[in-house]
């Protein structure tokens, strides 16, 4: 489902091992979504991996427990 940005309600409704892929309109949108993503993890206790394909316009979380 294309969307306008990643927010954190989207980020926070993530169980830990959860992948989410984001259809984005570009790679502004791409990268705010990443740098979302980190500054939450790091609120949240939790870390987010993330894998940009700036052809297809997509972002892909992954929530991960930190050790």
């Amino acid at each position: 489902m294309k969307q306008d940005k990643v927010t954190v309600s989207d980020l926070q409704g993530m169980k830990v091992g959860e992948t989410r892929t984001f259809e984005l309109p570009d790679a502004r949108a791409i990268e705010n979504g990443k740098v979302l993503a980190y500054r939450t993890g790091r609120m949240s206790g939790c870390r987010y991996k993330a894998s940009s394909d700036f052809v297809n316009s997509t972002l892909t979380l992954t929530k991960e427990q930190l050790s």
